[in-house]
């Protein structure tokens, strides 16, 4: 039996049955090498909170040191520009002009509880807010720019007022009858401490004892120092208890010129504070070069003085009035004068006249002395 010939016009047919019959093979049974990758942007993100992600304990450490890092204008955020200070029977009235940068506590100057204050104002306005510190100080809060700040207060009964700074005004003016101020330069700039003393240290009718204050004592040593250059320094030491500042008027020598520039010089006086604690003021002064130099102690009984001579061989020295006690100085003996008030000396200089004819240098000079039962031998031998 011959089977039936397929004809050309049934190809095409059979063709697309076998491709329709494919298609749906694949739709049923996929093959995973045909499957897409995933999308990073449909993956599961970090939980959020309001939208935004939360960040990492790192990043909130950064942040919390970058919030308590301080303000680029400091340590000078603050300048207090100038100072009116008005002391009258006890009463303290002080107008402080404040430079502040930024928001800032600044100190108001003197130290509590010294004084009491009263009544604080910032440009007119009662609202000042106001803060006693450790440190013993009335703290003020002060805005940005260039403020005044009005200061009522009453001083305890006293006679000294030792008047203190953490911040130092530029200028200081004071008005204060009846008192003795030291401390203060003439070009207005305080020192680091202004002392007040009252001029009236006894009522009338008052005895000595009912006195309330008491005399500190110091001592106050000058070291002559005469060689090519004439030198003094000058020592000015407690000699009393600390805890009481001290305030004292040291007279210069004749030709005295101060070279220190810790040194407050008024009218051939210089003003010597010494703090509640402080134990020693000192400064050095060129002298001008003359034929004699007369010390005289002054008649006060705040101080005792002693005065050290040290002369170069260029010199020769000689004493008259009060004689010198002689005290070991490293290898050698100098002269040492302890005076009562009123007592002075008399130092005569003079160069040694020079001999004509040769000249030998010595270097080195030692003598030697051998003492026996009956004899004593002495020899000397000189090193050129």
């Amino acid at each position: 039996m011959k089977l039936p010939q397929m004809t050309r016009a049934s190809a095409p047919t059979t063709t697309a049955a076998a491709i329709v019959l494919f298609a749906a093979m694949l739709l049923l049974n996929p093959s995973p090498t045909f499957a897409q990758p995933p999308n990073p942007l449909l993956q599961p993100t970090a939980p959020t909170t309001g939208g935004s992600a939360v960040p990492d304990a790192e990043m909130l450490n950064a942040l919390r040191q970058r919030l308590l890092q301080p303000s680029d204008a400091f340590p000078r955020a603050a300048e207090i520009s100038t100072v009116d200070l008005s002391l009258i029977d006890g009463k303290i009235a002080m107008t402080a002009e404040v430079h502040a940068a930024i928001e800032v506590a600044v100190p108001l100057p003197g130290r509590l509880p010294s004084w009491s204050p009263v009544t604080v104002s910032i440009d007119g306005q009662p609202n000042a807010v106001v803060c006693r510190r450790d440190d013993g100080y009335l703290w003020v809060i002060v805005p940005q720019g260039v403020h005044l700040i009005s200061v009522e207060g009453q001083l305890a009964e006293s006679t000294e007022w030792d008047w203190t700074f953490v911040l130092p005004p530029r200028r200081v003016t004071i008005d204060a009858p009846g008192w003795d101020i030291t401390g203060l330069r003439p070009n207005g700039s305080p020192a680091d401490q202004v002392l007040f003393s009252r001029r009236e240290q006894l009522t009338d009718g008052a005895s000595t004892y009912d006195q309330k204050n008491f005399n500190a004592i110091a001592s106050v040593d000058r070291r002559l120092e005469i060689g090519l250059l004439w030198k003094v320094r000058t020592t000015v030491k407690r000699l009393s208890a600390p805890g009481k500042a001290v305030s004292l008027k040291v007279p210069l020598l004749n030709g005295e010129s101060v070279l220190s520039s810790n040194a407050v010089v008024k009218q051939g006086l210089v003003d010597v504070n010494l703090g509640a604690n402080q134990m020693e003021f000192s400064w050095e002064s060129e002298l001008k070069q003359t034929a004699e130099i007369k010390l005289e102690a002054a008649d006060t009984n705040q101080w005792v003085e002693r005065w050290y001579l040290m002369t170069s061989p260029v010199w020769n020295v000689t004493f008259s009035k009060l004689a010198p006690v002689f005290e070991p100085d490293g290898e050698s003996l100098i002269p040492v004068w302890h005076p009562w008030p009123g007592e002075g000396v008399a130092l005569a200089f003079k160069r040694p006249n020079a001999v004509n004819g040769q000249t030998t240098t010595v270097q080195r000079v030692s003598h030697v002395t051998q003492i026996a039962c009956t004899t004593t031998g002495h020899e000397t031998r000189l090193t050129s």
